[in-house]
């Protein structure tokens, strides 16, 4: 069996951003899978075992000449297709010149550059999110010896910045440093574009030792993955935007810089906060005493409707639903807990219910925007599920209410995640007025939040702001980001098990 070959000439971002399928590859064939590279990034692949480096030339878009000395390995994979210039498009895709400058792409297929890499290579976007970052052959010794030369003469906390990068220039730079300058005197700041060092992951001793990171779209966001460092990233908007993973706690998309750089100092104020051994590492304030959260003193929310859904015979979600609106009582006074399901509840049950028929995704995608608003009456609703709830109640805040719709951001910063909102009365409203879809696998979030935004934002919906929407929740970043609930049990995993440790507490007094 040969050993699989792939073209990923540089640059050093776009090779790091590819490193964990790479190592994937190695894992499900036994192989190290021969990459053709530029000379001059060919030295990243020096930090891992898991890769065969084939330097061909210095030119990196050299595509058409890296094909060519790959035929004596066997065929070839690029995943960078953009920049190969005998690209057939497929249908839906006109690329009217290479090189990313001025071409159009189905983006339903590859919503974006690094998607687009890991679906032509064989990967899902799920493995893209969640495959690690893995520098196998780090230097100790020259880590250490680069950050020695920062902290040797400044022993406050490392912070690293970094707003230079080639492909993805950063003109908010002022803008964004002017909620930085004001911690000179409390933290020792390095900024990483200054820095040379002698090969490029050696950086990961520096991020080791930071007590967080700023970073545009460049390579050291891609860096990042591979360490456990919190790091708040700024992204490029549209297409050629990187995805960040690993340990980001906010992403801030280029075009939202200015107005949403104020989230820096409360993440700064959060870094510098002393550290706390437990198994959930989300803020100090959470280590709280076993059944903290039965204070006496309970939340008033008298225009709040708290409502569940379980709309299939799965009994094991039916009863976690059900645990999820109990544990919520215990916090706030709502006006009604409201809860619909398939299956009936227990004889003892002592809120609302409503019994809805078995249904599916694709059912509950249309039932959630068309029948749900008919049943709520209160001002304001609160929607709940087993993997979206409030953890923190201490960090309630009345200006929730002050919005049509809050829920966690999206990545591009667009405020929509419905796995746990609030939604108005008139947002609930305005929805059954929407023109129906005819898409059942549209997800009733981004049916509202994005298709239909505008539209109901003309009629005087008011969507939260992003700043504001983290302070509530978080669902695909934000995993470190100390917010009043959370949706998700993948990429907010250590809330999710926090929740329902404190459910479990909850129960037992």
């Amino acid at each position: 069996m040969n050993p699989p070959v792939m073209i990923c000439l540089g640059k050093f971002g776009d090779i790091i951003l590819f490193l964990p399928a790479l190592k994937a590859i190695f894992e499900r064939t036994g192989l190290n899978p021969k990459v053709l590279v530029a000379d001059q990034y060919a030295s990243v692949f020096d930090g891992v075992s898991y890769v065969d480096a084939v330097p061909c030339g210095p030119d990196w878009m050299d595509v058409n000449g890296a094909l060519e000395k790959a035929k004596q390995f066997g065929e070839p994979e690029n995943p960078q297709w953009w920049h190969d210039k005998s690209f057939v498009p497929e249908p839906g895709n006109l690329v009217l010149r290479v090189h990313g400058n001025n071409w159009s792409v189905d983006q339903s297929k590859y919503p974006g550059f690094m998607q687009s890499m890991y679906l032509r290579a064989g990967f899902s976007l799920e493995e893209m999110q969640t495959l690690p970052l893995v520098f196998d052959k780090r230097d100790k010794e020259r880590e250490e010896k680069l950050v020695r030369s920062f902290t040797a003469n400044n022993k406050r906390p490392m912070l690293l910045l970094n707003f230079t990068g080639e492909a993805s220039p950063f003109a908010a730079v002022p803008e964004v440093m002017q909620y930085i300058q004001p911690y000179r005197s409390r933290l020792n700041i390095v900024r990483l574009d200054n820095i040379r060092a002698h090969k490029i992951y050696d950086l990961l001793g520096l991020m080791d030792a930071a007590i967080g990171m700023v970073t545009i779209d460049t390579a050291t966001l891609h860096l990042a993955q591979a360490s456990k460092t919190p790091y708040i990233a700024f992204t490029r908007d549209g297409w050629s935007g990187s995805v960040p993973r690993g340990n980001c706690v906010c992403e801030i998309k280029y075009s939202h810089a200015i107005k949403s750089a104020n989230v820096i100092p409360k993440m700064i104020e959060q870094w510098l906060q002393p550290k706390v051994a437990t198994p959930v590492q989300l803020s100090p304030q959470l280590i709280k005493r076993r059944c903290w959260m039965l204070s006496p003193q309970r939340i008033p929310l008298n225009n709040v409707t708290l409502w569940a859904c379980c709309w299939s015979s799965d009994l094991a979600m039916h009863n976690k639903t059900m645990r999820v609106l109990r544990y919520c009582s215990k916090h706030f006074d709502f006006e009604r807990i409201l809860f619909l399901a398939y299956m009936p509840p227990p004889k003892n049950w002592e809120f609302d219910f409503i019994q809805v028929p078995e249904t599916n995704m694709n059912g509950w995608n249309i039932f959630v925007n068309t029948v749900v608003p008919l049943m709520i009456h209160s001002e304001f609703a609160m929607s709940a599920h087993e993997d979206g709830f409030p953890i923190r109640p201490d960090l309630w805040d009345k200006q929730f209410l002050e919005y049509d719709y809050i829920g966690a951001p999206w990545q591009d910063n667009v405020v929509g995640n419905g796995g746990f909102n609030i939604e108005s009365k008139r947002m609930l409203r305005e929805k059954l007025t929407l023109p129906p879809t005819f898409n059942p696998v549209e997800a009733s979030d981004n049916y509202v939040c994005r298709v239909h935004r505008s539209t109901l934002e003309n009629r005087g919906i008011r969507f939260a702001p992003t700043e504001v929407a983290v302070e509530f929740s978080t669902e695909l970043t934000g995993a470190k980001w100390p917010s009043f609930g959370f949706h998700g049990r993948r990429f907010q995993q250590e809330k999710y098990q926090l929740g329902w440790q404190l459910i479990a507490e909850s129960e037992q007094c």
